[in-house]
């Protein structure tokens, strides 16, 4: 502001502050950030956000939860995008979310994400068939197992057997081996095996051996089976 008066001319600044009450515009999680509900066979945890503001971003924070919505670790940068690894997490339920503020204090979230850690292979067994010989063809395929599905291959050449329940199976005679394979939902997989013997032995009387009710005129009996 410029004043002329009859003893000269005087210039004055005048400053103006234009308060900045709009949050910033948008946060958002973007590749390669793991997704809502993900089951993972892992120990880690990626996230990655972008930010924008129409003034200046401040700080931009990543925040990780364990599964009693404790904070248990957190990563912040002034500059988008920002992108975290947690390592070293053990097996379990973790949540996660991003804050960011600009320079006068207004701030976005993103949506809390939920992730589960499972890097245990599910529990399997066979309740039967056993390690033995049946005298049936007819078997009893039961499993136990902590796996959410279960797939039971018949190596006789031919068989695949979708498992859900106690399943009977007919065989010929012989020796026959099931694998059970196990997976849960993050993708662990564990298997175990039976071979077992179906069927009734064959045994038979053969030449040289006596017919039954022979009345012979030797010392000795010959025997062939």
């Amino acid at each position: 502001m410029t004043t002329v008066n009859a003893s000269g001319v005087f210039s004055t600044n005048i400053s103006i502050t234009v308060n900045d009450t709009t949050p910033p515009s948008s946060i958002e999680f973007v590749p390669p950030t793991d997704a809502n509900n993900d089951n993972l066979s892992r120990s880690n945890i990626v996230v990655n956000v972008t930010a924008t503001d129409n003034g200046v971003i401040d700080t931009i924070v990543i925040r990780l939860f364990n599964s009693t919505h404790d904070l248990i670790n957190s990563s912040s940068s002034s500059t988008s995008p920002l992108f975290v690894n947690f390592t070293g997490l053990s097996d379990g339920v973790y949540y996660f979310n991003a804050t960011v503020n600009d320079t006068y204090g207004n701030s976005n979230s993103t949506s809390t994400r939920t992730v589960t850690l499972d890097t245990v292979s599910p529990f399997i067994s066979w309740a039967s068939p056993q390690n033995i010989t049946y005298t049936t063809n007819t078997i009893t395929i039961n499993i136990t197992t902590s796996g959410a599905a279960v797939n039971v291959w018949w190596f006789n050449g031919s068989n695949n057997i979708s498992y859900t329940t106690p399943t009977n199976v007919n065989v010929s005679d012989g020796s026959h081996t099931f694998i059970a394979y196990a997976n849960d939902s993050a993708g662990n997989v564990n298997s175990t095996s039976v071979t077992f013997m179906a069927g009734l032995p064959s045994i038979e009387f053969v030449e040289p051996t006596p017919s039954n009710g022979d009345n012979l005129s030797q010392l000795n009996i010959p025997v062939n089976i």
